[in-house]
């Protein structure tokens, strides 16, 4: 009788199944991050299109080390106030 393998890695599988744990926890964080990515990206967008129609001066910082990269926009009015968002992203 011939075994079920994983269409992704070729590991044994149980019958009815095309995809192992494995592969399909991988692919679900995958797929989550992903959408974290582009969600985070949309607000970053949001954000500077904003201050540019307020004409708010913008100063982006990018920080990367060897567990996570993160990024940060930095706000400041005419009036000298100012306000911070950051997004980190833990790497692989």
């Amino acid at each position: 009788m011939r075994e079920e393998r994983c269409v992704c890695c070729g590991a044994i599988i149980p019958e009815g199944r095309q995809v192992c744990i494995n592969c399909e926890t991988r692919g679900t964080q995958q797929e989550r991050d992903e959408k974290n990515e582009r969600r985070n990206t949309s607000i970053f967008q949001k954000l500077l299109d904003e201050a540019k129609r307020n004409d708010i001066k913008v100063q982006v910082l990018i920080n990367q080390n060897a567990r996570e990269d993160s990024v940060g926009i930095v706000f400041k009015s005419r009036d000298g106030d100012a306000a911070c968002a950051t997004v980190s992203r833990r790497r692989r």
